[in-house]
């Protein structure tokens, strides 16, 4: 008799519901994230982002692996994984610090093995850009400009939220032992919202972008197997992303007395398309004995090819993000201390940024380290719990622009479970 177990699913349908409003816990994030469309996000695992890598290259035994569409088609039981992370943000410009903080949902995944290593149906929902900025300043109009004689001193304010996300379903098919590819088509929309203040207007001016359109990704996996068999020596993955457009609908609105009573007056309402860039990543996963593996991966966005209607000229270019990182598996060979039972993680990555400003490449060079806490295998369970510490130099402080220091900390909860029981007969 085969029982099913679907005790993940409503838990993903239910965060997936939350997902939506997970930008919305922005506090303030990058200085930068207000140029184009916002600022690209990773939605790596905290095990790959402790590692500086996509995850394109390497089978993860406990999450579910959203980096690489090819190796859904991998698994063997249902899986679903989600993270957060929790970032302190210190930017200096002119010498003048001030500290920032994010805190973020960074994406919902679910993989279900239609046939187990063989078909892998996805489900998921994840940022692929994020804005999150306060921008605080006091202006200052002559006599002649206020109109009253006088020097007027005021207070004004931009605070932006909001992004691009994706609503994603998609298949993996492992065609034999060493080959496996899949596609994933999506629905991206776009809602972002900046608040403008100015201290001698008593009203806030609410300007929203809103829309929508498709993308579509398409991933590749080998590996190549050791002499016994049973484990990888080397595996190789590679993810593409054509160029994609959001229809969008930007307008404003501000709360005016009519007739005595306030109302929200909506005003300023335009069409127009924002194109998103192509997209490519690609990596090599060397597996030198049990205990360790080493991987080496590269991400290229076109950003020089991105347009946006609602605005005349844009700062953004390719981008490369470059990453090497570690892992070291004690686990394998005793469970009989806490720290024996974890997988330790490490790694560097040097991304070029997508803007230039003023001739100044916006670069970011990351360090990282990580561990991950396993499910106990005498249980036989397929949960684990990965955290992660990152620490980042981003920007510069020359021709007045921002340099920031940046501390993050990531965490992704992975749960797993055969999905399909056969109970002993007796």
């Amino acid at each position: 008799m085969i029982t099913i177990r679907f005790s993940l699913i409503p838990v993903f349908i239910l965060a997936c519901s939350l997902s939506v409003f997970a930008q919305g816990l922005t506090s303030s994030g990058t200085t930068y994230s207000g140029e184009g469309a916002g600022f690209p996000v990773n939605t790596g695992s905290a095990q790959f982002t402790s590692m500086g890598i996509q995850g394109v290259s390497l089978i993860d035994l406990f999450g579910s692996g959203l980096s690489n569409p090819a190796l859904w088609g991998t698994v063997s039981r249902t899986k679903g994984t989600t993270g957060l992370s929790i970032s302190s943000i210190d930017a200096t410009q002119n010498g003048v610090t001030t500290t920032n903080s994010l805190l973020s949902l960074n994406f919902l995944h679910l993989v279900f093995p239609l046939q187990q290593s063989k078909w892998g149906l996805s489900a998921a929902v994840y940022p692929v850009t994020s804005t999150g900025y306060n921008f605080s300043e006091t202006a200052v109009l002559s006599p002649q400009e206020s109109f009253t004689g006088d020097t007027l001193r005021f207070a004004t304010s931009n605070e932006s939220r909001g992004g691009i996300s994706r609503a994603e379903i998609g298949l993996g098919w492992l065609i034999n032992k060493r080959l496996s590819i899949g596609y994933a088509p999506s629905l991206q929309f776009m809602s972002s919202e900046v608040v403008t203040s100015l201290g001698i207007v008593a009203n806030d001016v609410n300007t929203f972008t809103e829309g929508f359109g498709f993308a579509h990704r398409f991933g590749v996996f080998y590996r190549i197997p050791g002499s016994n068999g049973t484990s990888d020596i080397l595996s190789m993955g590679a993810t593409f992303t054509p160029p994609s457009s959001i229809n969008t609908t930007r307008f404003s609105t501000s709360t005016e007395l009519v007739g005595g009573d306030a109302q929200t007056v909506r005003f300023s309402e335009e069409d127009g398309e924002i194109e998103l860039p192509l997209e490519t990543s690609f990596g090599v996963s060397f597996f030198p004995g049990r205990f360790l593996n080493v991987s080496t991966e590269a991400q290229f966005q076109q950003w020089s090819t991105f347009s946006n209607d609602f605005e005349e000229d844009s700062n953004t270019k390719d981008r490369w993000n470059l990453g090497l990182g570690l892992q070291f598996h004690p686990y394998r060979s005793t469970r009989k201390s806490f720290l024996g039972a974890l997988r330790y993680d490490a790694g560097i990555a040097y991304d070029t940024g997508h803007l230039n400003i003023q001739g100044n490449d916006i670069s970011t060079v990351w360090f990282s380290g990580g561990i991950g806490i396993l499910g106990s295998s005498q249980r036989r369970s397929f949960s684990s719990i990965d955290i992660g510490v990152r620490y980042g130099m981003r920007g510069t402080s020359a021709d007045n622009l921002v340099r920031e220091n940046i501390w993050s900390v990531t965490m992704s909860i992975n749960l797993g479970e055969a999905m399909f029981i056969r109970r002993k007969l007796r």
